[in-house]
């Protein structure tokens, strides 16, 4: 069997790097509580848009962030999900891209 014991600065790094890990994941609760409570007054939206196929809770709040309840520039609903690309044929058919766009120079 290996054995290994760390030195005092590999100590140390674990020690400090463990502890920026944690004063990160408090920052990401932090977020979350705050983005939860901006975000209740859109709950029916949130769960509309969850409803959406491959669309989890993370997805519905990007959504919703991005579109800051603004839907008007928006002309229908199917122009909307055009724009959140879930418009239903809207680019994919069997994992192949239909788009004919091309890069310049790429012929």
């Amino acid at each position: 069997m290996l054995e290994a014991r760390p030195d005092a600065f590999t100590l140390w790094r674990l020690s400090d790097l463990l502890q920026r890990l944690d004063e990160l994941d408090r920052s990401i609760a932090d977020t979350d509580e705050l983005l939860s409570l901006s975000l209740a007054p859109w709950e029916d939206w949130l769960r509309l848009l969850e409803t959406v196929p491959g669309t989890d809770r993370g997805s519905a709040c990007a959504t919703l962030i991005e579109l800051r309840p603004e839907v008007s520039a928006f002309p229908s609903a199917k122009h909307l999900a055009a724009w959140a690309d879930v418009a239903p044929g809207s680019h994919k058919s069997a994992g192949k891209r239909l788009s004919r766009r091309t890069r310049k120079g790429n012929r």
